[in-house]
């Protein structure tokens, strides 16, 4: 079942922890905020890639979705959109907005492809996810290996050619879209700025840090707040880690870090 987009996005807005929560063979998790997709293989990450999410006027929706079908040199047809009215209907080649590849999630959302490298980790698109060809194509591979894997030696020969070709899913692959402005990953703690703006107050985001510790373990009685309140105020700039273990009071806090780029 597809959940449309939530007004506020509160359902979705939490602290998650990385793992995701479907128990299918292959599961996609992204996390906006964070600019990451992630495959999970029998509850195993596989996968990481760097994408791009709608900008705050188009936003990405939150929510769980399947991913049905894979269309290989794609045709971009532009929406009746008033921002797409200058656009015109473009066939397959290196400046076409759908890039090399698209995967069908639902209500003409697409994961796909895209010639505008730089516009990868940032809210650049209107409400697709875009990520650079070559991540487009392995994520391509990874999908129909275990949504259509009789499939594999057919798609082998596309993947090589120039002409338009899709495959329907025999398996179709959840993805579950995630709005998390605090994770805890390995033994640290994540904070991303807030680009869709759901929850602004300094409060609110240290709510959600708390409780990605404390589902991680961590005893949050301990947890300086002060310096807790710091880094929610830095992660307003940009993407902060700092070991968690580091949070607790009494320890010397050194400098955070940023995650690499």
């Amino acid at each position: 079942m597809v959940i449309s987009f939530l007004s506020g996005a509160l359902a979705l807005l939490c602290a998650w922890a990385p793992a995701p929560r479907d128990t299918s063979r292959i599961v996609l998790v992204l996390n906006l905020p964070a600019y990451r997709l992630e495959a999970f293989i029998d509850g195993r990450p596989a996968a990481s890639i760097r994408v791009a999410i709608g900008r705050q006027a188009h936003r990405t929706p939150v929510g769980r979705y399947t991913l049905t079908a894979v269309t290989w040199n794609p045709w971009w047809y532009p929406p009746p959109s008033p921002w797409a009215r200058a656009d015109t209907v473009t066939p397959p080649c290196p400046t076409n907005p759908m890039g090399r590849v698209k995967l069908d999630f639902g209500n003409a959302y697409f994961i796909h492809g895209t010639p505008a490298i730089a516009s990868v980790g940032r809210p650049a698109s209107h409400g697709c996810v875009r990520t650079g060809n070559d991540d487009a194509l392995a994520l391509a591979d990874l999908i129909v290996r275990y949504g259509a894997p009789d499939s594999l030696p057919l798609v082998s020969a596309w993947r090589q050619g120039s002409a338009t070709r899709r495959l329907h899913l025999v398996t179709p692959v959840p993805l579950e879209i995630r709005y998390a402005l605090a994770e805890v990953r390995g033994d640290s703690l994540h904070l991303y700025p807030d680009v869709y703006g759901h929850a602004p107050a300094a409060a609110r985001r240290g709510q959600l840090a708390l409780r990605a510790l404390a589902a991680a373990g961590t005893d949050t009685a301990r947890v300086d707040r002060a310096w807790m309140r710091a880094l929610i105020r830095q992660s307003r700039r940009g993407p902060v880690v700092v070991a968690a273990r580091e949070l607790v009071s009494g320890q010397v806090p050194p400098a955070p870090t940023s995650p690499p780029r």
